[in-house]
């Protein structure tokens, strides 16, 4: 049959949403128009965010390009920028192609079928560290790059695994995607404005096609079903909305969304929809078959606390840890620094691409 290759250029798919978003605003008059085309080159262009985000809006970078233009070299913020390209390093590099090992195993094709139920639980767990830890140091990497720059880029990702509804999760996950689904495709086609069963629709809808923007095949688009249904199911039962529950209870629910946002993640991960179903099936079924080796089981325990402890750590010490920044630094903190790095180099995993850059 025919078949027609299109080579798309790398990045696509965000540079086509901000600049769609640049033209909306424009439209709207919430922005005046460019008179210089070098500075919206520059808006669509800027090369650490390019590939795979965060999302960047024309209102929210024209002001950078302004300062940009006046930093000097002594205003950079030197410190904060190595510390969130150091971050972005350890996470992708140290944590997600290290977990990918086990992540590779378990969604093969051909080892779906035979591998145990707790091995595919692992497998399904790992992903949700692999996904998070490598797109989340990406954006870690632009923002310490950009800072290079002296230009701040927007919040990505704000301790999503933490969240305590579905709500709460695309309030912390993909931050700039969220609010661009949102500001441009939700609110537009009616948000929740004309009643509940209109707004369960705009939500579904949005979610869809939010799930259609990461690739065109079932599996995303059930992806992005699910999550809409969900969304649409806690605001039925108002679970989405803020309260203050005892400790026990709060760290409960970020257990289940964790787990239920993991499950939901098989069908972004695996190859086909057969796939997806064949791995949830043998999770269900609580068989036995081949297991991973004990050495990967714990890999997985040790990155798995360590990963709930700088969460834990990073949410409650994050003034502290923004305080640091704009103090003065002596010998003690270079050689920390250094030896995190040479840390971070000897226990990197083999060398894996991002895993949005195929979005």
């Amino acid at each position: 049959p025919f078949h027609l290759d299109i080579l798309l250029p790398a990045g696509i798919s965000f540079y086509t949403f901000q600049s769609m978003s640049y033209v909306i605003d424009v439209y709207r008059r919430e922005i005046p128009a460019s008179k210089n085309w070098l500075n919206y080159a520059f808006y669509l262009s800027f090369f650490p965010q390019l590939v795979a985000g965060p999302i960047v809006t024309a209102k929210e970078f024209y002001p950078e390009i302004e300062k940009f233009l006046a930093i000097k070299f002594a205003e950079i913020p030197l410190k904060k920028a190595l510390y969130f390209i150091l971050l972005g390093f350890i996470k992708k590099s140290v944590i997600a192609d290290t977990i990918s090992v086990i992540v590779d195993f378990c969604f093969k094709e051909e080892n779906i079928p035979v591998i145990s139920s707790a091995s595919l639980i692992i497998g399904m767990f790992s992903y949700s560290i692999q996904i998070y830890c490598d797109f989340s140091g990406y954006t870690d990497l632009a923002i310490g790059i950009a800072l290079l720059f002296g230009i701040n880029l927007p919040e990505n990702f704000r301790f999503p695994y933490l969240a305590t509804s579905i709500t709460d999760f695309w309030r912390r996950w993909h931050i700039t995607l969220s609010l661009w689904l949102k500001n441009y495709l939700y609110i537009p086609i009616g948000g929740n404005r004309n009643g509940e069963l209109s707004t369960h629709r705009n939500l579904i809808v949005t979610m869809l096609l939010g799930g259609l923007w990461h690739g065109a095949s079932w599996n995303f688009l059930i992806w992005g079903g699910l999550h809409g249904i969900l969304l649409s199911i806690e605001r039925i039962f108002g679970s989405g909305k803020k309260s203050d529950v005892r400790q026990f209870w709060k760290y409960s629910k970020i257990i289940f969304i964790f787990t239920v946002v993991s499950i939901v993640w098989i069908f972004f991960r695996a190859k086909n929809l057969e796939s997806s179903l064949g791995y949830i099936s043998g999770i269900i079924s609580l068989r036995s078959g081949y297991e991973i080796s004990n050495s990967l089981k714990n890999q997985f325990a040790i990155i798995t606390i360590l990963l709930i402890l700088s969460n834990i750590i990073g949410q409650k010490f994050e003034m502290r840890i923004a305080e640091w920044f704009n103090k003065p630094s002596g010998f003690g903190y270079y050689l920390f620094f250094s030896t995190i790095v040479i840390s971070s180099i000897l226990l990197s995993g083999d060398l894996k691409s991002f895993i949005y850059f195929v979005f």
